[in-house]
């Protein structure tokens, strides 16, 4: 997607709201870009409300990059970092994003998220994962609260520059 594009999708947006934005663009209606959008992009469908209230009026933001989706999974994951989050048998770790990039792991504890940074965070990128946490915290709060629990041999290996708990 274009950045101009990608920027605007990064907060939820209804259909009107992408059409009115790409006219603004282009000058005049382009009703064809949104179906070639929604089509290639493609953007994501998101709640509006609580977790899973989807609204009266379907919303939706860009899509980030899927780990296990790219050829060229080094725009997403450092290659030294690949092994330690994506394992031989296909299963993926909830993954800490700083940057774009997987920066780190996390898995739901007893008393909140604990993430564990593969290196130094700057307390800015700690400030946004503690928001984040936040927010999954309250995603998690009615569902089984240790859903990782299974995988939890693998954190004994992790390289851990730094681990919290948010």
């Amino acid at each position: 997607m274009l950045p101009h594009v990608v920027r605007f999708a990064a907060k939820p947006h209804v259909r009107q709201e992408f059409e009115e934005m790409i006219e603004r663009r282009l000058g005049v209606p382009q009703p064809r870009l949104w179906w070639a959008l929604r089509t290639f992009a493609p953007p994501m469908h998101v709640p509006t409300g609580g977790p899973w209230a989807f609204g009266t009026r379907a919303s939706y933001v860009a899509v980030r990059p899927i780990l296990l989706s790219h050829s060229d999974r080094s725009r997403s994951i450092p290659p030294e970092y690949r092994k330690l989050v994506i394992r031989n048998n296909g299963d993926v770790l909830p993954t800490l994003l700083v940057d774009g990039y997987v920066a780190g792991v996390w898995r739901a504890v007893e008393d909140g998220i604990e993430a564990t940074a593969f290196h130094r965070l700057p307390d800015e990128a700690w400030d946004g994962q503690g928001k984040e946490a936040r927010t999954l915290t309250a995603l998690l709060a009615r569902r089984e609260p240790l859903v990782y629990r299974r995988y939890a041999w693998w954190w004994a290996d992790l390289p851990g520059a730094q681990v919290r708990v948010l």
